[in-house]
């Protein structure tokens, strides 16, 4: 059966999990270079961003961080909650940043972003609500697109976010945007045995149970080194990018949040 053309794991520099682009013809434009080099997964640092020029107002998010296999949240795993929503909010380039662990179970928020604009609202509201897990999955035969829900009762993850020891910002050798991975040694090892075994079929980087990335294994990868590309010539979005990597940096919550009221302070 012929199987369509698609993205592509393969070896080249640092080993990479990148999408194909399909139209040779296509002309690739010169490419923004991002900053490569970002501190390991859970690092304090920030992901380097402009502070953007932002119409006055102010935006309050109210969470209420909810119970998680019939464990309800004490103070301690609330300050948690907040500590990731903080880590995720403050590389964002949003002015005056404020989570803080109000009564009880509920966190409170604070941006200064127009409070009336989805275009800037929606994005931040999708990334501190969001738990957060990362999977790299096994699809065989399957094929899927970024954006498409993974079922991961049909399809167990190979290996999850706990074992990405490093992951930042970089470029391919066109100076296209990525989003590069480094695993932690029991990670490498699996991945390179999985595609050292199964090159030709589908795999997949999913978030939230959604994917993100989902090439096609052309050769094996032996050192953990992953990087993702967009295809199309222009790579990552920039603002895409960093919600994306502020999300991964951060980590998975350690229990979920609901958001429960919205409106200006």
């Amino acid at each position: 059966m012929n199987r369509r053309p698609g993205p592509a794991l393969r070896v080249a520099g640092i080993l990479a999990i990148a999408a194909v682009i399909v139209l040779a013809a296509a002309a690739i434009t010169t490419a923004l270079r991002l900053p490569g080099g970002l501190p390991g997964v859970g690092s304090p640092a920030a992901v380097p961003s402009a502070v953007p020029s932002l119409a006055a107002g102010m935006l309050r998010l109210e969470y209420r961080v909810m119970p998680l296999d019939g464990v309800q949240p004490g103070r301690d795993e609330v300050e948690a909650v907040a500590a990731v929503l903080r880590a995720r909010i403050d590389p964002m380039g949003t002015v005056s940043p404020s989570v803080t662990a109000a009564d009880g179970d509920r966190i409170v928020v604070d941006l200064a972003v127009p409070p009336d604009d989805a275009s800037v609202t929606g994005p931040i509201r999708a990334l501190l609500g969001a738990t957060g897990r990362m999977d790299f999955v096994s699809l065989g035969d399957a094929q899927m697109e970024r954006g498409q829900t993974v079922d991961l009762a049909r399809f167990p993850p190979l290996l999850s976010g706990d074992q990405v020891a490093d992951v930042g910002i970089g470029s391919d050798q066109t100076g296209v945007p990525t989003i590069d991975f480094t695993l932690r040694p029991d990670g490498a090892s699996l991945l390179a045995a999985y595609t050292a075994g199964n090159i030709g079929t589908h795999f997949a980087i999913v978030l939230d149970g959604t994917v993100i990335s989902a090439p096609v294994i052309m050769d094996a990868i032996p050192n953990g080194e992953v990087q993702i590309s967009q295809g199309g010539g222009g790579g990552w979005p920039l603002e895409e990018a960093q919600r994306l990597l502020a999300g991964l940096k951060s980590g998975q919550l350690p229990f979920p949040v609901q958001e429960v009221a919205n409106k200006l302070p």
